[in-house]
């Protein structure tokens, strides 16, 4: 499933207009081709992720902390609590640490050097297996906190759903550094080097980007309460059962 939480960067309220919800439209691209679009949506404390490309519906509560996935094509629905999604991932961090292959146990505890103009809002973080090119903007510190708790929460998910990615993980950290600064990255460049670099080395590079409105429009509100009453028709399927159902439909 790919989703907002592969990016992990699709939530702000750049402007402080948390209270009357906003929009942000995520575009993916690997190696230059498009590979997903999703527009998430906050109103009352509550995400809304419309993933374009399959019509997948992911709702995240955190006052309750659960995350609620939907597939409208399939008729579907599972819940997960966000705590014992953390608990597995945490596990599976504490795995890593003690791994040999050297990539796998700096996913699990990442460390960049960093370079920041604060007046061009340019960030670059780099180590010997993944290196990130932010352009960011300022973000008051309140907005920050409910941004980068909610962006970790997402990481977290993606990687319980994708326990083979490792970059939810190494996100954790970049998140940790933009709070620190107080930053929203509009866009993102990310390039990795699962050999490290080396000469001749194998790069994958994908770029992702952030187009954010300060208020929802009655077309969100319109898939919002579409997205409601799913939940409320849809039947609810254990975890498992419903990844297996939505990987037999791609």
């Amino acid at each position: 499933m790919k989703s907002f939480f592969f990016v992990a960067f699709s939530f702000a309220s750049v402007f402080g207009f948390a209270a009357e919800g906003f929009r942000i439209k995520t575009t993916l691209r690997l190696g230059g081709a498009v590979v997903m679009r999703s527009t998430t949506l906050f109103d009352g404390a509550v995400f809304y992720d419309f993933i374009e490309d399959n019509g997948e519906i992911i709702r995240f509560e955190p006052s309750k902390g659960v995350f609620t996935l939907l597939d409208p094509a399939l008729r579907v629905q599972t819940h997960l609590a966000a705590t014992e999604t953390k608990q597995i991932v945490d596990a599976q961090r504490i795995v890593l640490q003690t791994s040999k292959n050297e990539f796998f146990a700096f996913a699990a505890k990442p460390v960049f050097s960093m370079e920041f103009d604060e007046a061009a809002g340019l960030m670059a973080l780099q180590s010997p297996w993944i290196d990130y090119s932010l352009t960011t903007k300022p973000l008051d510190a309140e907005t920050a906190r409910l941004y980068f708790d909610f962006c970790d929460w997402a990481c977290y998910l993606n990687q319980r759903m994708n326990p083979g990615l490792l970059t939810p993980l190494i996100r954790l950290e970049v998140n940790r550094i933009l709070q620190e600064k107080n930053r929203f990255p509009e866009s993102v460049k990310v390039s990795v080097f699962p050999q490290g670099k080396k000469f001749f080395a194998k790069e994958a590079t994908f770029q992702s980007t952030h187009e954010f409105s300060r208020r929802l429009t009655d077309l969100d509100r319109q898939r919002i309460d579409k997205a409601l009453e799913s939940m409320r028709n849809f039947p609810v399927v254990p975890f498992n059962e419903y990844q297996a159902k939505v990987n037999e439909k791609k």
